[in-house]
């Protein structure tokens, strides 16, 4: 997940004031609600679907990342 992440947003961090740090805070944040919620609900599937979901709602929201149509 922090690979994806850095590959899809690479070239966009380099040029702001974001940094490395502050993106594999979100994606770890990402991947722990994920994780909670795959416990919660006692399967593994579901930690897969919502971490990459969490994941582009997280970036999009506080990266403000366009989307693309």
């Amino acid at each position: 997940m922090i690979f994806l992440t850095h590959a899809f947003l690479g070239k966009w961090m380099e040029g702001t004031s974001w940094g490395l740090w502050k993106v594999l805070g979100l994606t770890l944040a990402s991947v722990l609600l994920s994780v909670i919620i795959g416990v919660l609900t006692q399967t593994f599937f579901p930690i897969i679907i919502t971490s990459l979901v969490f994941a582009t709602l997280l970036q999009r929201k506080f990266m403000k990342q366009p989307v693309k149509g």
